[in-house]
């Protein structure tokens, strides 16, 4: 998209020599000096464009490397900690991989405040998805949708679309 709006001269692209192809394309088209060709309202809204597309990016690349970070000291406390390879992850039930952790829990200190059983350790990894859901029970957000009485569906039912729910965990959750 840098090439793009820094050396291609879009109106030239309708010029007379163009379409009867008796000019180079690339001479025509293509500015030589990209940011002197142009306004200064238009350079500096291109060039603002690929700033902000350029912090983007290594911001997503900031996150995926400390996403990447995360992943490894998981992978190493499950193969070091609890015991478990890559081999066996894949042949495991949940309910293993929690009985490990209990165990793991009576060597190792993993909570502060008490030790955690089974059910601990699933409220924790559900905290989210529950608050979402007693959010929904309660009535405090309404996605709901009233569906006609003629098909029988007189009653309101909810419509939480992925995006919906993607963004409520990106602001409430």
């Amino acid at each position: 998209s840098g090439f793009l709006l820094l050396y291609v001269n879009w109106g030239a692209l309708h010029s007379e020599c163009i379409i009867k192809d008796t000019c180079d394309i690339v001479s025509v088209a293509l500015y030589s000096r990209p940011l002197r060709d142009r306004s200064l309202v238009a350079d500096l809204l291109i060039l603002t464009y690929l700033a902000i597309f350029g912090l983007y990016w290594i911001w997503t690349a900031v996150h995926f490397v400390l996403d990447v970070r995360d992943m490894g000291e998981v992978k190493h406390f499950v193969n070091n900690k609890l015991g478990i390879s890559e081999r066996q992850v894949a042949m495991m039930t949940w309910a293993e991989v929690v009985h490990k952790l209990v165990l793991v829990q009576r060597s190792t200190r993993l909570c502060i405040a008490r030790d955690l059983d089974e059910h601990d350790i699933v409220s924790r990894i559900m905290r989210k998805d529950n608050y979402l859901i007693a959010l929904l029970n309660k009535g405090v957000l309404q996605p709901c949708v009233p569906l006609p009485r003629c098909l029988g569906l007189g009653r309101r039912r909810f419509l939480l679309t992925k995006t919906l729910e993607w963004n409520l965990r990106w602001c409430v959750l």
